[in-house]
């Protein structure tokens, strides 16, 4: 039985949301490449392998063979017989494109970086500058399908429309467990500044360097083991309010639905 348009939506829309609040990666992005490049989830390839996005290659289930069509800078087409990741579910197919992104190819680790924290129109024409599709006209497709079904919903998520606050206390007077204070320049755990942010978090320990949603930071401080990261470049880069209060010695971090940069 085949699925509508709707139908797809519907049923993509969940892993699409739970993958962006992971990874920073518009669901708006993710359910329109998938109704363009699954035939709303009605393609060969999604009923054989689980895979919504074209995605070549292996993937957690292996992969399969299969004839796709290719496109010359001229717009002219061309089928060839390529190798397709096939995939356990749709969530480890949605898992699996937002890794690309986040860690980009083998020759070329930062490929699909401007793609993450964009939304909407702005994720779809960075994917088209990326090269991801040799479709001339992809990113207008995408659009095109947004502006059709207001998938541009999905991208607003709770921390986007609610005011979030936290507050961060500097480790010389009370718990080193969320700050730090060196030269005046105030540091915070990762982790609790992803908590407010909703960043996705990682330390590498073999370059001793944060990344946040596949991001890597170059100054990293450590101590005792934990890693912390300077607030206020990320706050002004993402969006954000720095409040201080020497009184207390507690610094305020707020984002706002009125202060949404994903620079």
């Amino acid at each position: 039985m085949s699925l509508t348009r709707k139908q797809f939506i519907e049923k993509l829309a969940p892993y699409a949301v739970d993958c962006m609040k992971k990874t920073n990666i518009s669901a708006a992005l993710t359910i329109a490449q998938g109704c363009l490049e699954s035939a709303d989830g009605n393609s060969g390839l999604t009923k054989k392998a689980n895979n919504l996005f074209g995605i070549k290659g292996k993937g957690d289930a292996g992969s399969i063979v299969m004839p796709t069509k290719e496109q010359r800078s001229d717009g002219s087409e061309y089928t060839i017989d390529a190798s397709f990741a096939m995939y356990s579910s749709w969530g480890a197919c949605v898992e699996a494109k937002a890794n690309m992104f986040l860690k980009g190819v083998s020759w070329d680790k930062d490929k699909y970086k401007p793609v993450v924290g964009k939304r909407g129109e702005e994720a779809a024409k960075a994917v088209q500058a990326c090269g991801y599709a040799t479709d001339i006209r992809y990113a207008d497709k995408l659009i095109a399908i947004m502006d059709a079904h207001n998938l541009y919903q999905y991208d607003k998520l709770e921390s986007d429309v609610q005011e979030l606050t936290k507050e961060i206390t500097v480790y010389y007077e009370t718990d080193k467990d969320t700050g730090q204070l060196l030269n005046n320049t105030t540091y915070v755990k990762l982790t609790k500044l992803g908590e407010v942010f909703g960043f996705a978090c990682s330390f590498d320990n073999s370059t001793k360097k944060a990344n946040i949603n596949g991001r890597e930071l170059q100054d990293t401080l450590l101590v005792d083991g934990r890693a912390y990261v300077q607030v206020r470049p990320l706050v002004k880069a993402f969006g954000g309010e720095l409040i201080w209060d020497n009184s207390n010695k507690t610094l305020t971090v707020k984002k706002s639905a009125s202060e949404d940069k994903t620079e």
